[in-house]
This record gives structure tokens, C-alpha cells and sequence, in this order.
């Protein structure tokens, strides 16, 4: 027998229709049905829904009735989904005997009758703010595994007789209004996750919460409890445990070190003095959060032994020197001697800190992907000897004293971002405001995807090798001396975007531009290029092309139509001057329905720059007329009064 799915998601769906003609369709097994923004005009008094026996899967968000159809029977359901549905019933009559999965997230449900879906194994009433009350009696949900009550915010009590749900795995009561958790949670051998987060009135814990013997993630943030029990460190199994913003919270287990399978510790804004030396046993530790941890002035000598810490995050505390570890914040001065021990760290982020150098052993982090040093006023110098973090692959020096790059940093093959801006007093071999010319072995970075030399005010020129890099993905070259480009640059076949924007003295582009198939984005505001090369216009792959104020640039390519996926096109000030356009002069009268297509924001995020404006104006009739001619393939679709930016869209018809 033929069996039939269908999934609708239209805002001109009829629902008269949906409705009345689903009762029909025997052989349908699969139905999800999304009205978010479908509008509903039924008489919900006299207009009954009806479905066919058959479905197994039924999945309808915002269901618009109080309940399910009386002569649904749902034998053959298993699973039900209606998100921010009207519901208060799910139905009357028999139980659904296969039905195992149920979601009624963020529905009107104010109680549950528990006998009707005793063979569940997920229930998610996420978010359903009207339910009140989990119900007592005699039903057995043996089968449930998962329970989703977060953001039940009237929920004040669960049942006393949780033992009910003998195989349960997952317990989420985050955000609900419960005062304390019944003794008999302890019973619950298979609980995996338990989640409190947001449960204010919640004080204490049940002193027998240590014989969840199966409990991995415990997470207790933004609770009033004042203790852990004791027997918490009996939970083997531990994987995770949060206690971020319990700011009631006296102290740290000193048998901390005993959850020998904890992987992940979060303590951030706790207002306890310190952390328990037993911490250096937890051999599986990955990541500790104590961001906050005001009152935390320093940590366990033993820290380093720490072998599986990836990453450790003491923003904003009172720590001025480390044993042992990374970390991000204020007060630090020094980082250890032997921070390369850190054998599986493969992130290295600090900023805002006094750190001057690093030491010598950092080349021992043969794992390290990324070394990120941001705002350090007082970093002055690193290590000559880099090549042993043979796995970097993104290094930024941001805001640093550095006078020096190490000839060492050639030599880090998988190196894929490079960034040096302002780096104000680097002098040589690298690029800001006091080096001329990058260094020749700068090809050698084979993998490299991004080279950022923004505002490196006094480089005059680039290696000519420089199209040996042969990933390069993005260059920027802004505000810089540059006259010329080297004839290499061709090379860079994977390059998308080329940004030479305040490059005052470049005067010509290569000649041979289009061998730059990936180019994306090239900007060339505030130069004095005369012309461009014809060949441009084969870039199929260009979307951006910026000459705002080029003033210099007299004309266009006559087949700039060619560019077939250009969608923005700014000529404001240099050549929009030479054509005799005055923006100033331009009538302020604004007639809105010339304007049929607003600039999206994402473009800013895609390439880095965005416009904005709050005014607009008439495109003026000369240009249109040029541009049109031009972009033969195109439509011309707005002039921007703010920033006389010309977008051209040649896909879409508007």
C-alpha cells in the first residue's frame, strides 16, 4: 500500500481546505503542518479539524484548537508535535498505545492527564507558562526517558513518587518556579541530565543526590543554593557540572578532585575565595570557566597537572600570577616558564593583561591552532624560535608593542591568518606603521588564507613573489604607500577579496586582473587609478566593485555588463563629478516608490564594510542612462543621497 507524506509551509494555504480535506487521505502517514504565518479567520466553535487514522508522524505548529479532533483516534500515532498551539486537551477516549514522542512547547496547557500517554519516551512541554502543576497518582510513565519542563514558570512542584519514572535520562526543570526537589530523585539509577538553571527558590539539594549514579551534566546557575552535598563527589559519571551566578554559594566541595570523569566546570561569578587544591586531580578536565570569580586571587600551585585543560578562562579576577595554565584577564604580569606543558592546548587567547613576552617553552605547544594576543599595552616581544607550533594556523598580534617578528614565523606552513594591525612600533619584517617592504620568505606561508596589512602607513611595496601564496583568500592593503602591485599577484587564483582603499599613490592596477577568477569584492576608494583594465569585466565571480571618490578614473569599461554577478557599484564623487552631477543640488523632494530595493545588512558582515543612510534621492536621469548602457545586462536600481552609492542588481527583476 501506497504510503504519503506531506509537508505544508505557505502563507496561502486555506486552511478550510487543509482541514477538511486531510479526513480523506487514507493512506497518509506523514503530515507537518507550520501556520506561522498563515491567518486564521474560523469559527473555532463550529469549524472541527479531522484527520486520518493512518498518520503516524502528525507535526502542526500553532494549531489553532483547544484539542484534537474527537474522532481521531490515533492508534498508529507515534509521534505528536504542536509548538505554540492553542491546545488544552490533547483528546478524549482511548490511549494511543504507540505514541513515544510528544512535544507541546510553548502551548496553553494548564494540566495533564498522564494516563492517556503512558507509553511515552520524550515529553516536551518546554515553555508551556500556564501549566501549573506536574499531577500526582497512580500512573507510570516506565518507558520515559526525557522530561522538558523549562520555562514552566508556574510549575511550583513535581510529584513525590519518581519513581514512577524508573528509566528517565534527562530532567530539565530550568526556569520553573519549584521550591525543592522531592528525596525520591535519588531513586532515578538512569538520570544522565539534570538541569536547574533559573530555579530560584530553589535553596538546597537533596542530601542523597550523589546516588544518581548515572548523572553527567548537573547544571545548578543562577540558583539560591548555599552547599553542594557532600556525597556529590560520589557521582563518577560527572561530566559537566555549571554553577555560574550561584552567588549564594559558600564554598567548593574539597573533595572536588574525586569526580574523576569530569570534563567541563563552570564557577563564573560565584562569590566563593577559592578553589580546592583537590582540583588539580580531575586528569579528564577540559574547561574551566571563572570568569567573574571576584573574590579569587589565586589558584592551586599543582594547576599544571591538568593534562587534558584546553582552555581556562579567568576573566575579571583577582589573580595576579598563574602556576600553570592560559587565561584572559586584568591583572596578570607573567605567564609560567612552563606553559609549552600544556601539551594538548590548541587555543591561546589573552588579552587586556601586563604580560611582556612570552617564555621560550610556548614552541612546545605542537597542538596550538591559534594564538590570539589582542590590546596587550605592554607585549613587547615573542620568542625567536616559533617553527615548533607546527599546527598554527591563525595568529593575531592586535594592539601589541612588538618591535620584531621572528624570522622563525616563515616557517609555520599550515599559517592560514596573519594579523599585525596596529602594531604600531613593529619596525621590520612584518607590517605597520614603520616597515617599508614585507619580507621575501613571506611565500613560503603556503597555507596562508588572510593577510591583513591595514594601516601599515609607510609599506611601499610587496614581494614579487607574492603570488606564492597560493590559498591567499583575502589581502587588504588600505591605507598604505603602494604604488604598484607586483605582476605576481595574478597568481592568487584563490583570492576573493582585494581591498586597496586610501592606497593615495597607486595609480594602476595589473593588466592582467581577470586571471583572478575567485575575486569577489575589489575596493579602490581614495586612489588616483586612471583607468581600469578591460579585462575586468570577465571576473564572473564579482559582486562589489567600490570607486567612491576616484577621482582620477575618467570612464568605465564598455563591457562592464560582462560582470554578471555584480550587485554593488559605487562611482560616488570622481567619476559622478567628471559626468557634471552635483549631489548638493539634487531636489530633496523624495518620491518612495522609485526606490525598490534596501540595502541588506548582511552585506557588512560579508564584506566588512557597510552604508548607511536615512535619506533618498532621484537617480539622476545622465547617469542611469550611462550605466544602463554599460550594464547592458543589469537593472539600475538605486542611487544612495548619503554615500552616492549606485547598486546595480543583475539577477533579480523588482
Amino acid at each position: 500500500m501506497l504510503k504519503i507524506c506531506i509537508k505544508l509551509y505557505t502563507e496561502k494555504l486555506d486552511p478550510y481546505i487543509l482541514i477538511k480535506g486531510l479526513a480523506k487521505m487514507k493512506a497518509l502517514r506523514f503530515l507537518c503542518v507550520d501556520m506561522r504565518d498563515c491567518f486564521w479567520n474560523l469559527e473555532l466553535d463550529t469549524f472541527s479539524p479531522s484527520f486520518p487514522d493512518t498518520l503516524e508522524y502528525l507535526s502542526f505548529n500553532q494549531y489553532p484548537f483547544r484539542s484534537l479532533p474527537k474522532t481521531f483516534q490515533a492508534s498508529n500515532l507515534v509521534t505528536l508535535e504542536m509548538c505554540r498551539s492553542k491546545i488544552i486537551l490533547l483528546w478524549e477516549g482511548e490511549e494511543p498505545k504507540k505514541l513515544r514522542f510528544l512535544d507541546l512547547s510553548y502551548s496553553t496547557l494548564k494540566t495533564l492527564d498522564l494516563w492517556l500517554v503512558l507509553n511515552l519516551e520524550t515529553f516536551t512541554l518546554t515553555g508551556c507558562g500556564d501549566l501549573v502543576e506536574f499531577p500526582d497518582g497512580n500512573w507510570k510513565l516506565e518507558h520515559l526517558k526525557s522530561l522538558e519542563l523549562d520555562g514552566c514558570k508556574l510549575l511550583e512542584k513535581l510529584s513525590d513518587d519518581l519513581h514512577r519514572l524508573g528509566v528517565l535520562e534527562k530532567l530539565n526543570l530550568s526556569s520553573t518556579s519549584i521550591e525543592y526537589l522531592p528525596d525520591s530523585i535519588s531513586i532515578l539509577k538512569h538520570l544522565k541530565y539534570l538541569e536547574l538553571d533559573r530555579c530560584q527558590l530553589i535553596e538546597k539539594l537533596p542530601e542523597d543526590l550523589g546516588q544518581l549514579e548515572s548523572l553527567e551534566h548537573l547544571s545548578l546557575s543562577s540558583t539560591k543554593i548555599q552547599h553542594l552535598p557532600d556525597n556529590i563527589c560520589m557521582l563518577k559519571h560527572l561530566e559537566s557540572l555549571k554553577l555560574e551566578d550561584c552567588t549564594f554559594l559558600e564554598k567548593i566541595l574539597e573533595d572536588l578532585g574525586q569526580l574523576e570523569s569530569l570534563e567541563r566546570l563552570t564557577l563564573s561569578y560565584t562569590k566563593t575565595q577559592y578553589l580546592p587544591d583537590s582540583i588539580c586531580m580531575l586528569k579528564c578536565l577540559e574547561s574551566v570557566n571563572l570568569i567573574n570569580f571576584r573574590l579569587l586571587e589565586k589558584l592551586p600551585e599543582d594547576l599544571g597537572q591538568l593534562d587534558s585543560l584546553e582552555q581556562l578562562s579567568l576573566s575579571s579576577t583577582k589573580i595576579k600570577h598563574l602556576p600553570n595554565s592560559i587565561c584572559d584577564f586584568w591583572f596578570l604580569e607573567k605567564l609560567p616558564e612552563d606553559l609549552g606543558h600544556l601539551k594538548c592546548l590548541d587555543k591561546l587567547h589573552i588579552s587586556y593583561t601586563k604580560i611582556k613576552h612570552f617564555p621560550d617553552s610556548i614552541s612546545m605547544l605542537k597542538h596550538l591552532k591559534a594564538l590570539k594576543l589582542h590590546d596587550l599595552s605592554s607585549f613587547e616581544m615573542l620568542p625567536e624560535d616559533l617553527s615548533g607550533l607546527r599546527c598554527l594556523k591563525v595568529q593575531l598580534l592586535l594592539s601589541t608593542k612588538i618591535r620584531h617578528l621572528p624570522d622563525s614565523i616563515c616557517m609555520l606552513k599550515h599559517l592560514k591568518l596573519l594579523n599585525l594591525a596596529q602594531c604600531w612600533l613593529l619596525e621590520k619584517k612584518a607590517y605597520c606603521t614603520k616597515m617599508k617592504h614585507l619580507p621575501d620568505s613571506i611565500s613560503m606561508l603556503k597555507h596562508l588564507k588572510v593577510l591583513k596589512l591595514d594601516e601599515c602607513r609607510l609599506l611601499e611595496m610587496l614581494p614579487e613573489d607574492l603570488g606564492g601564496l597560493d590559498c591567499l583568500e583575502v589581502l587588504r592593503l588600505s591605507y598604505t604607500k603602494i604604488r604598484n602591485l607586483p605582476d605576481s599577484i595574478c597568481m592568487l587564483i584563490h583570492l576573493e577579496y582585494l581591498y586597496l582603499d586610501h592606497c593615495l599613490l597607486l595609480e594602476k592596477l595589473s593588466e592582467d586582473l581577470s586571471r583572478l577568477v575567485c575575486l569577489k569584492v575589489l575596493c579602490l576608494p581614495y586612489t588616483y587609478i586612471r583607468h581600469l583594465p578591460d579585462n575586468i569585466c570577465m571576473l564572473k565571480q564579482q559582486r562589489v566593485l567600490n570607486l567612491r571618490e576616484c577621482s582620477l578614473l575618467e570612464k568605465l569599461p564598455e563591457d562592464l555588463g560582462e560582470l554578471e554577478s555584480l550587485e554593488f557599484l559605487n562611482i560616488v564623487g570622481g567619476l559622478l563629478h567628471s559626468l557634471g552631477y552635483n549631489v548638493e543640488d539634487e531636489d530633496e523632494d523624495i518620491n518612495e516608490d522609485q526606490y525598490i530595493y534596501e540595502y541588506e545588512d548582511d552585506y557588512e558582515d560579508q564584506y566588512g564594510y557597510g552604508y548607511e543612510y536615512d535619506d533618498y534621492m532621484k537617480t539622476n536621469e545622465e547617469v542611469a542612462d550611462i550605466l544602463t548602457n554599460s550594464l547592458a545586462s543589469g537593472k539600475l536600481i538605486e542611487f544612495n543621497n548619503m554615500m552616492g552609492m549606485v547598486e546595480v542588481d543583475v539577477e533579480k527583476e523588482y
